[in-house]
């Protein structure tokens, strides 16, 4: 008997957890439903009553989270396995990948800000009456 109970425990342990993420990804799923009708449903009252349609402001996102996310996911791995004496390299490998993607993500940063520089200029050079060749 008691080797039955020893080997039901971890198969109810799976199943529970299991039942636990489908559960957890269940609600934001209905919440996400729920979101997208509360804002059609806004939408269209407002089409009806005539008025403008709400148009919600755009979402600020960082574009650093992910690489910073697995920098730490490295971090943390290469000094666990470090301190067990595993093969540490594979933290090494997390944060290596989330340097690239944080050069990757400031190099962009860094285009976008010379490109906005210089349509600032040409702007200005037009105001001005210039040639636009001389730029």
């Amino acid at each position: 008997m008691e080797g039955i109970v020893a080997l039901m425990i971890p198969i109810i342990a799976i199943i529970l957890g299991n039942a636990m993420v489908v559960l957890v990804v269940y609600f934001i799923v209905q919440y996400a439903n729920k979101r997208k009708q509360f804002e059609h449903d806004e939408r269209m009252l407002a089409i009806e009553k005539g008025a403008n349609i709400p148009i919600a402001p755009p979402k600020e996102k960082n574009p650093y989270i992910w690489p910073f996310v697995f920098m730490g996911a490295g971090l943390a791995l290469f000094i666990g396995l470090l301190a067990a004496g595993d093969e540490w390299y594979w933290g090494l490998a997390f944060m290596l990948i989330g340097g690239g993607m944080l050069a990757a993500r400031l190099l962009a940063a860094k285009q976008k800000k010379a490109k906005e520089n210089e349509n600032s200029t040409l702007l200005e050079k037009n105001e001005k009456g210039g040639n636009l060749n001389e730029v």
